[in-house]
């Protein structure tokens, strides 16, 4: 008997307890963070879009992934593998600048109407850019 007890503080009693005391809002009721919506995570509706692709750029000091849409710029880089995946997109069409630097010389790739759709990982593929 003690053992059933036990197992419903475990499992039951206790994370309920948890979830409860941890979930006080700090922001307007339902406002996660900017734009997204405590019932839009629960139903699992994606609030944005992403981009994805691969770099192949040997011996570059620095490479940086920049899209804009005229309203908005995103930036980010590579992982250490040259993979890159970046989120907070709004949909729409992008201008995405791939610059990849090297002992002060920069080398550049742009994609031009790059379509982002929300809910959606649009994917560049491998850009190659070397010296």
């Amino acid at each position: 008997m003690i053992w059933k007890i036990s197992l419903y503080l475990l499992f039951v009693a206790l994370p309920a307890t948890v979830i409860t005391s941890v979930a006080t809002p700090s922001e307007p009721e339902g406002l996660i963070a900017e734009n997204i919506y405590e019932e839009d995570v629960e139903e699992g509706i994606p609030t944005d879009g992403a981009l994805m692709g691969s770099i192949i750029a040997p011996d570059a000091d620095e490479i940086e992934i920049v899209a804009t849409n005229g309203e908005a710029t995103i930036t980010g880089t590579t992982k250490e593998n040259g993979e890159f995946f970046i989120t907070g997109f709004e949909e729409g069409m992008y201008k995405v600048i791939v610059e990849a630097t090297k002992n002060g010389q920069t080398e550049s790739q742009v994609f031009q109407n790059v379509e982002i759709v929300t809910g959606e990982a649009t994917a560049i593929g491998t850009v190659t850019l070397e010296e």
